[in-house]
C-alpha cells in the first residue's frame, strides 16, 4: 500500500481478512524516493543511521511521525525485549490497531 501514513495502515488493518495476500505491507513515501520528487539524505547521514534527522530538518511537519518512529516505537521494543525475553504476544496485544489506537483491555 503507497497511501500515505496513517491511512495505508489503516487500510490494511481493516481490510486484513479481505485481502488475499500472507504480506502487507505500508511503503508510504518510498515511490517518492524512487522517483526522485523528494531527495535522500546524503550518504554519510544514511550510514551513520540519521536519515529520520535530516527528514525532520527538510520537513519539520514530521516532528509526530518521526518522534513516534524513532524513540516511542525504539522503547517499546525494548521494554518488550526486556519485560518478554521469549517474544510471544499476549491476547490483548494480538488485536493492538496502527498507531497506539489499541483496544483498551
Amino acid at each position: 500500500m503507497a497511501f500515505g501514513s496513517p491511512k495505508q495502515e489503516r487500510f490494511i488493518f481493516e481490510n486484513k481478512n479481505r485481502l488475499k495476500a500472507k504480506v502487507a505491507m505500508g511503503v508510504g513515501g518510498t515511490f517518492d524516493y524512487i522517483a526522485e520528487v523528494v531527495p535522500r539524505a546524503p550518504g554519510w547521514i544514511r550510514k551513520i543511521g540519521m536519515e529520520w534527522l535530516f527528514r525532520l530538518a527538510r520537513q519539520p511537519q514530521r516532528i509526530n511521525r518521526i518522534f513516534t518512529a524513532v524513540v516511542r516505537f525504539s522503547l517499546r521494543v525494548l521494554v518488550s525485549t526486556v519485560l518478554n525475553p521469549g517474544g510471544k504476544r499476549s491476547e490483548s496485544e494480538k488485536d493492538v490497531k496502527p498507531h497506539g489506537n489499541a483496544q483498551s483491555g
